[in-house]
């Protein structure tokens, strides 16, 4: 038996077949080619999951999540430099003000 896990880089969408070691009732022990890693059975967020498809849409899911995450963070961004040009040019009329 084996586990799916997608994932992505600049190279595009790969498939990684983890081998199942041992099933216990709650979960399975995969061979991560070295470490060992315990994957529960019932649980929302998986490491690895049972078929391609559900490991597909764990993917999915995770890319989504990593979306917001960084629109949360361009938006701080531009809300940050906004704030920084304001104080500059109240500085800079400070400047023109006192001559």
């Amino acid at each position: 038996m084996v586990l799916y896990r997608y994932y992505n880089d600049n190279l595009g969408i790969h498939l990684v077949e983890f081998p199942v070691i041992r099933e216990t009732p709650g979960g399975y022990w995969i061979d991560m080619f070295g470490p060992k890693k315990f994957v529960l059975k019932h649980s929302r967020k998986k490491f690895a999951c049972i078929t391609k498809s559900d490991a597909l849409e764990s993917l999915r899911c995770r890319k989504l999540r990593q979306q917001i995450i960084l629109e949360h963070q361009l938006h701080d961004t531009k809300l940050a430099i906004y704030e920084i040009e304001n104080i500059r040019l109240k500085n800079i009329k400070k400047e023109i003000k006192n001559g």
